[in-house]
């Protein structure tokens, strides 16, 4: 993280990675954060889950 320059290492077996982007949680004590969504997932989400389909 400190270096100018990257490393890159080899590993035995592959590490599963997970990128998560979250704009609202419950911290260890149960309080509600959020927090703004700078890529505008949150709007995408709520139009595809509270849109209402029309049935032919």
């Amino acid at each position: 993280m400190h270096l100018n320059k990257e490393k890159w290492v080899t590993l035995s077996k592959p590490v599963p990675v997970y990128i998560v982007y979250f704009t609202a949680w419950a911290d260890a004590n149960g309080q509600l954060n959020f927090r703004k969504d700078i890529y505008g997932h949150d709007a995408k989400m709520k139009e595809k889950l509270f849109t209402k389909e029309e049935k032919n």
